[in-house]
């Protein structure tokens, strides 16, 4: 099945403890690839457990189960170009085995 990064992401950046956010494909020994969410929190909200289960509740809502990432990774900014594009690539490098 494909699953499109851009619908997680959307859903994801609703979320107001969510100022940014990344899904790239994370290798996954038995299904090839599963969605990591790499986001940067809002100021003032302290990345955890607790912030990650209410992510993944508030995605739950609002994209089909099978897209839900498999793990979310906080950072404090994603990487970006100087015209503000994502550094995809980057983040792939950095989940590379």
């Amino acid at each position: 099945m494909n699953i499109y990064p851009a619908e997680i992401e959307q859903a994801l950046i609703e979320h107001p403890a969510v100022v940014d956010c990344a899904v790239v494909g994370a290798p996954h020994e038995l299904l090839g690839e599963v969605p990591h969410a790499i986001v940067q929190a809002a100021p003032g909200t302290e990345p955890s457990a607790d912030l990650t289960r209410e992510l993944l509740r508030f995605l739950g809502e609002r994209i089909a189960p099978m897209k839900l990432p498999r793990r979310i990774e906080y950072r404090v900014a994603l990487p970006r170009d100087p015209n503000g594009k994502l550094l995809r690539r980057a983040l792939l490098t950095e989940l590379a085995p």
